[in-house]
């Protein structure tokens, strides 16, 4: 199994280029609610750590699994363009909206693995770990930790992105299919 993690796009040009960093902030929904939402990351105690990953991951979490492994846009503000021919919430005919979190972020590095065609040799995520350079950008910056997250201040790691494999990205964002294939 990998772990998709989410990031959150910006530009400074119109959209001619994008950065990325850890997605974590407010979010507002069409009924107007504001809540904070973000990347998942976190340990799983009763797992090993995945395969591939590195010791300096998991000693993140006292040598268990380490999430995430990589991640791509999941951002509600900056995330997939889809079109929607009803949308319930609202009872309109539907149209053209954007969609995140890291639900849509997991079937885009799906999609990956398939066209990439590495399903015969995925043990895990050990393609990501062991990823040709510059297949897989790394992301630093941004957090998915609101004010206080307890877990974060032992291990920064866990909650904000940082050089190398950190929770709300893992080892970062696909850049084409080399980590796939």
């Amino acid at each position: 199994m990998t772990s998709a993690g989410g990031t959150t796009l910006t530009t400074t040009d119109g959209g001619q280029t994008f950065t990325q960093k850890a997605w974590g902030g407010t979010f507002t929904n069409s009924q107007g609610t504001t809540s904070f939402v973000g990347a998942g990351s976190g340990c799983a105690t009763n797992l090993a750590a995945a395969v591939g990953q590195s010791a300096a991951a998991s000693a993140n979490c006292a040598g268990h699994r380490a999430t995430s492994d990589v991640s791509a846009d999941a951002d509600p503000y900056t995330g997939v363009s889809v079109y929607d021919t009803y949308t319930p919430d609202s009872g309109t005919g539907g149209g053209w909206l954007t969609v995140g979190g890291t639900s849509a972020a997991s079937p885009f590095i799906a999609a990956l693995y398939t066209r990439g065609g590495a399903l015969s040799s995925v043990e895990g995520p050990n393609t990501m770990y062991s990823a040709p350079a510059g297949s897989i950008t790394d992301i630093v910056g941004g957090s998915n930790a609101q004010n206080g997250a307890t877990d974060c201040s032992a291990h920064v790691a866990l909650c904000t992105g940082v050089a190398g494999w950190d929770g709300p990205t893992g080892v970062g964002a696909p850049h084409g299919l080399g980590a796939f294939s």
